[in-house]
């Protein structure tokens, strides 16, 4: 059998040390909602109280949706170095106690709505270089990420990905944006630079609303379009900042 579709699959079995399980070599695929809390309460194991860690087989190519849904317990997933990993479901990880993981070695080509979301253990966040969206709400409300390096091969991140990442104070965007959706930062109120890439054409609504520590934002010739909300509530952005954004707005309006 080469797919998961229950929890015992995983625990019957004895941990290769202390809290750590490891799924077996020939795995393929970890089914829907298999660790979901609300799916398995009143069994022997209820997965916000039970305290355990995951090595994944490098057979594995899929995880379902909701595979790990509020296993806040759960604190490390490891991936081997030739992982075939293709597939993370939405809301996969959905609050999780995860507090890093390192998704290089994976085969990944997008992360999708949620992933992340409420992960609000997460610190640090390594993605793969074959990663080429990431959709909405993917890390939303982590508020302990401070470590994320997003790769050039990313062409698209979704709305409100990364808002509420209260401990976020840099990132570093890469050139094959061309826009800056809804919400994609807004509540990051540690960020305190932002260089938009040269690749980008239009800043979206609210795009960095709440960014109360924000100074400074580099804004290039590029950029035809910014919402009049983009940066709402910004209050710490210098003079310059502020004026080269209120001599864009009367551009734009003069081009409208």
């Amino acid at each position: 059998m080469d797919f998961i579709y229950k929890h015992e699959q995983v625990f019957n079995s004895q941990p290769i040390s202390g809290t750590t399980y490891k799924i077996k070599e020939g795995i393929k695929t970890i089914g829907e909602s298999v660790f979901d809390v609300s799916s398995v309460f009143g069994l022997p194991y209820d997965f916000r109280s039970f305290q355990f860690n995951l090595v994944m087989p490098e057979s594995l190519e899929e995880i379902q949706k909701y595979a790990f849904y509020n296993c806040q317990k759960m604190e490390d997933i490891n991936f081997g170095a030739k992982s075939n990993l293709r597939f993370i479901g939405p809301k996969a990880f959905y609050m999780t106690g995860l507090t890093q993981i390192d998704l290089r070695n994976t085969k990944l080509l997008k992360l999708e709505v949620g992933t992340f979301l409420f992960c609000r253990k997460l610190e640090s966040v390594l993605l793969p270089d074959t990663l080429q969206e990431i959709r909405g709400e993917v890390f939303y409300e982590c508020v302990r990420l401070t470590r994320i390096e997003i790769p050039n091969s990313v062409h698209s991140i979704g709305f409100e990905a990364f808002k509420g990442c209260q401990k976020l104070s840099r990132i570093s965007l890469p050139n094959s944006l061309t826009s800056l959706i809804h919400g994609i930062f807004d509540g990051c109120t540690s960020l305190e630079k932002i260089t938009v890439p040269e690749s980008v054409t239009v800043i979206e609504a609210h795009a960095f609303k709440n960014c109360s520590s924000l100074v400074s934002v580099t804004i290039p010739p590029s950029v035809q379009k910014i919402h009049i909300k983009a940066f709402a509530k910004c209050f710490k952005l210098d003079n310059a900042t502020t004026e080269r954004l209120r001599l864009h707005f009367v551009n734009q309006n003069k081009k409208n």
